[in-house]
């Protein structure tokens, strides 16, 4: 069972919101975890974002990234997985009129404090059927969430840390070829 949870923030629309899986890039889904089949749509899309499962050939630069150092680091996605649970703090995929991924960051009100709390509480339900002992936030909204979420537990029964997140904005991720990136990720999750 995997004492490690690797959270992110929620889906994005290239990635999870095409396979299923958290950072889920149809290359890495197909190829590294070697998932195949039909992927369910909801019943209403937003007519810019539809959702092609693993026949999208539009890549997601993060799930590339992320569960590539995975890979280098853990080997095949058995191994990974005897050390890593990858989880989503929001596994909704939100979209503004324009098709625009909303991000949990960016919402506002008493509903988004609610799902929020909601958000939180999976996460301590994940925390707890594995019996973590780490999470790390892929980003520091991640982090910052887990932090909300697990700060009832007593000092010590689980740490918290992050590794910067690889999304192609980010500077860290893009320089020097993505090496500056794998390097702060490597310090982290060894």
């Amino acid at each position: 069972m995997p004492k490690t949870v690797l959270l992110g923030m929620n889906p994005g629309p290239w990635g999870m919101g095409q396979t299923g899986v958290p950072f889920g890039d149809v290359s890495k889904v197909t190829d590294y975890l070697r998932l195949a089949g039909d992927v369910g749509s909801p019943t209403e899309t937003h007519p810019k974002r539809p959702v092609h499962g693993l026949d999208c050939t539009r890549g997601e630069v993060s799930g590339t990234r992320l569960w590539s150092i995975i890979e280098e680091i853990y080997g095949d996605a058995d191994s990974a997985h005897e050390r890593l649970f990858v989880v989503n703090h929001c596994p909704l995929l939100m979209f503004d009129e324009e098709a625009r991924n909303l991000t949990p960051d960016k919402l506002r009100g008493v509903s988004a404090k609610a799902l929020l709390q909601v958000c939180d509480e999976h996460l301590r339900e994940v925390v707890t059927a594995l019996g973590a002992e780490r999470v790390i936030g892929v980003g520091a909204y991640a982090k910052k969430r887990a932090e909300i979420a697990l700060g009832y537990l007593p000092e010590g029964k689980v740490t918290i840390d992050s590794i910067p997140h690889p999304s192609p904005a980010s500077p860290l991720a893009n320089r020097n070829g993505g090496a500056d990136w794998r390097a702060e990720v490597r310090a982290v999750l060894h």
